[in-house]
């Protein structure tokens, strides 16, 4: 619904919304406290019920409704990676996160392909092409050997992102691994245009291992080429004190030593025995050279499950979000291109403090000042109130005169999106078209046995000696129980100055283990329409259908935008690049003298690699609500250079490329306004 709340109104105001930091760290730790006695004093075993507010409020003009696979054609369903007998007692935990999809329109048509990783060993990944109609979502499998044949018993596929790394304008695919090489696959196309991908990852300078789930492309240096940012959730090597030789972490083939176990965190709320941060800078044409991560400030090896990326400070460089698993989260300013600046809060509530479970990292705008907010998944659960955290980007009271110093507040728990259950993927979107951002988390960890939990034997775990809590093979056994399953998906619909999940009332209303978010407007028709990426089960497609009501009888008005850089000065693809869009000045007078109300100016960024498991389109869907005017559209590119482009009609997606430089006895200096900064 549309709000009549602005930046710095009271449901982002400090004094009206959070509680004193002391007492909050008190009220969660005793919280924590209570839950473990209960628990471990085997007095009762809780489960999580997230609170679902459909059928509280007035119709929505959505539903999202679950597509057939028999009449799309994504007969997809995932299976799970292979571990060696050595993992058995925690088989579950071991093979619970790899599934992934990504999203980009690889034959150039004008709509979103899919790609899909399996794990299962011997198991295809697929590649689908979108043949869909307005009204009508339909894919086709898309053989493509070279992505295929990726997963057996050394390891498998765990995460994919699709970017132009040659600036050849088509393109081409990082996919993600655990526990063996990641692979670059560059796309080609023959003489008759029929395209392939070969796998270019030796020439392009990728290592030879990853053990992990998280990848993103970035222009880190505005050089006008994407870099690539991953890292690895485990160890790649056995530490030295554990294993003298310090073998690679491997899933099947076990070092037979007494410490082969000892992989997962050496601490429930600060592990530092994570997975390496890699960073690769691209020299233009798709060829990489690896940075030591440390010359750049990203410190830790942390159990990175999220890379997000956007410029946070609106300094004209594109920043790292790390969302880590079992500590802190990280975000790092990137510094003109050389080196990042680790933002770090003061109290355990603060930004960069948290001990909590970080999955998920999405940015994006959400009060239409042009700075994005950060929305990373956690663990909500009795015995683990964490909580979803929505950092708010804020002004430095202490410098207000410098508007690239910034602070972090977290406000989920007053918006009403903190408690996702056990979270994992989720996406900023105007799900409904109103001009106003809502989110869409999904959930659901282990689901097992419906009657037999987890929770009792982990409880005792944690409150155990540090060396049980390393090493798998102290674990209790999972056997055939479950650990905060058979959960549904969240839809959180902003209504004025909170959200609310209105998940049943949209049409998501079963369960499933979700891993990712993934947004595209598969057919054509404006809206954004989702597939939720789940662990073990078939994909799920949900199409984004228009429901008239007394409130909303007309479909709403939207724009589309699609940029393209020149290769050179800017990349390809446009990733990082800023768009604005707002109602043109004509249209606007117009709107004023009518009912319809000229919608705020709305900011977004392209980005590659956002959000957990599940790589988006490209393509900006921006929502006007009953707006029917023209607008225009402000392109920042990512070398500093800012374009406009006036009275474009809605109902459309417009393609803005790069202009060429004119001649320099014609170029005009740069002045930009508050509004483009």
């Amino acid at each position: 619904m549309m709000s009549s709340f602005h930046p710095g109104g009271d449901w982002l105001d400090p004094r009206a919304t959070t509680a004193p930091r002391s007492r909050d760290r008190r009220r969660t730790a005793l919280l924590g406290i209570v839950a473990l006695g209960l628990l471990g004093g085997g007095v009762a075993v809780w489960k999580a019920t997230a609170a679902d507010d459909s059928g509280r409020f007035a119709a929505l003009s959505f539903r999202l409704v679950e597509q057939a696979p028999a009449a799309t054609g994504l007969t997809f369903a995932h299976h799970f990676g292979h571990f060696a007998p050595f993992f058995d007692n925690v088989a579950p935990f071991m093979r619970a996160v790899s599934a992934a999809a990504c999203a980009a329109d690889v034959d150039v048509d004008g709509d979103d392909d899919l790609f899909m990783v399996q794990a299962g060993s011997g198991e295809p990944n697929m590649l689908f092409r979108n043949d869909s109609t307005p009204g009508s979502i339909r894919f086709a499998r898309w053989p493509m050997p070279a992505l295929e044949d990726l997963n057996n018993d050394d390891g498998f596929s765990s995460d994919c992102v699709f970017a132009d790394v040659d600036n050849d304008g088509d393109e081409d695919l990082f996919v993600g691994t655990v526990a063996q090489a990641p692979r670059l696959f560059v796309q080609q196309r023959d003489e008759a245009g029929a395209i392939t991908f070969v796998d270019g990852s030796a020439a392009a300078g990728i290592p030879d291992y990853m053990n992990g789930f998280a990848a993103s492309f970035v222009d880190l240096e505005n050089d006008g080429d994407v870099d690539l940012v991953f890292a690895s959730y485990f160890g790649e090597r056995y530490l030295k004190e554990d294993i003298p030789d310090e073998p690679r972490v491997r899933t099947n083939r076990i070092p037979s030593h007494d410490n082969a176990g000892r992989m997962l965190p050496n601490n429930w709320g600060n592990a530092t025995n994570g997975g390496q941060k890699h960073v690769l800078r691209n020299d233009g044409a798709g060829r990489f050279t690896t940075v030591d991560p440390a010359s750049l400030g990203l410190r830790d090896t942390r159990f990175t499950f999220d890379i997000g990326t956007a410029d946070v400070d609106l300094d004209g460089y594109v920043d790292l979000y790390f969302a880590n698993d079992f500590g802190p989260d990280q975000l790092y300013l990137n510094r003109g291109g050389a080196a990042f600046e680790l933002v770090q809060g003061t109290f355990p509530t603060d930004i960069g403090r948290d001990p909590f479970k970080g999955m998920n990292a999405d940015l994006a705008d959400m009060d239409h000042d042009g700075y994005p907010e950060i929305y990373v998944t956690n663990v909500h659960h009795p015995v683990l109130p964490e909580g979803n955290l929505l950092w708010h980007n804020r002004p430095d009271p202490e410098h207000p005169d410098d508007p690239t110093k910034r602070t972090f507040q977290n406000i989920a728990g007053d918006v009403g999106t903190k408690d996702g259950g056990w979270g994992w993927g989720a996406k900023f979107v105007d799900v409904d078209l109103d001009g106003d951002t809502d989110l869409i988390a999904t959930n659901g960890y282990i689901s097992q046995s419906p009657d037999r939990e987890y929770w009792y034997r982990l409880s005792r775990l944690v409150a155990g000696n540090r060396r049980f809590i390393v090493d798998t093979k102290k674990w209790p056994p999972f056997e055939d129980r479950s650990m905060s399953g058979h959960q549904r998906s969240h839809v959180f619909v902003r209504d004025g100055a909170r959200f609310y999940n209105r998940a049943s009332d949209v049409g998501v209303d079963r369960s499933f283990d979700g891993r990712g978010v993934l947004l595209s407007d598969f057919d054509g028709d404006g809206r954004p329409d989702v597939l939720f990426v789940t662990q073990g089960q078939p994909y799920a497609l949900l199409r984004n259908e228009f429901v008239a009501t007394t409130t909303q009888p007309q479909t709403p008005s939207w724009v589309g935008v699609v940029v393209r850089g020149d290769g050179k000065r800017v990349n390809r693809d446009g990733v990082g690049v800023r768009v604005t869009i707002a109602p043109s000045a004509a249209s606007s007078s117009a709107a004023s003298s009518s009912s319809a109300t000229a919608p705020r100016p709305l900011y977004r960024e392209v980005s590659a690699g956002n959000g957990m498991s599940a790589q988006s389109g490209k393509t900006i869907i921006a929502g006007l609500g009953q707006y029917r005017g023209d607008v225009d559209v402000t392109v920042r590119w990512t070398d500093g250079v800012v374009e406009q482009r006036r009275g474009l009609p809605t109902g459309r997606v417009h393609r803005i490329e790069r202009l060429p430089p004119p001649p320099a006895a014609e170029r005009e200096p740069l002045h930009e306004t508050e509004e483009t900064r």
